[in-house]
């Protein structure tokens, strides 16, 4: 097996991408089930290519997948449904975030990604939690779907920073105190 490095799957994944247009839908559909499974099993690289096709055969009029005939915009809807039911690793959750901007979703679509994105971050580390608020921010379009990641981030400052703030506040040791934020 040969390993690729980042500047040749770049290249590879805009090849692919200036040519998506040209391929079968069949083709099409083996690249989206490929591009779903390893977000899946938390491989998040070439996951650009999910926007793109999705949004191919989005515009086609029917589609056989699976031997079975459906339109484009059904398709999508399922596809996306899935997307959403799965329980996903947080690696890719970023990556996944960003990618929802791609897809065009509805508001109704986009209030069900923050719901469940959001339910995420309690359990992240510190250091990915900065990439996915950006992401969760950049995709909502209403002040009330900003509310969501508001929400979900205080509850986690107020979980792992505040309360150990508050409490230590009482010993009164500056040391302590810092040491507890960092």
């Amino acid at each position: 097996m040969v390993e690729l490095t980042y500047r040749q799957t770049y290249d590879l994944i805009t090849g692919l991408c200036l040519d998506l247009q040209t391929f079968p839908n069949e083709h099409l559909i083996e690249i989206l089930k490929h591009r779903v499974h390893h977000l899946r099993v938390a491989d998040p690289k070439c996951g650009e290519l999910l926007p793109p096709v999705l949004n191919i055969l989005t515009d086609q009029r029917t589609l056989i997948v699976n031997g079975i005939i459906m339109g484009g915009l059904e398709y999508r809807d399922s596809i996306v449904k899935n997307l959403l039911r799965m329980r996903l690793p947080s690696e890719v959750l970023t990556p996944l975030g960003d990618m929802c901007k791609e897809l065009q979703l509805s508001a109704n679509e986009i209030t069900v990604v923050l719901n469940k994105f959001c339910g995420y971050i309690r359990s992240l580390a510190p250091m990915t939690l900065l990439a996915l608020a950006y992401q969760l921010f950049s995709i909502c379009s209403t002040a009330c779907q900003i509310i969501v990641p508001i929400s979900a981030l205080g509850k986690y400052f107020y979980r792992f920073c505040y309360r150990k703030l508050f409490a230590d506040m009482n010993s009164g040791s500056v040391v302590e105190l810092i040491s507890h934020l960092f």
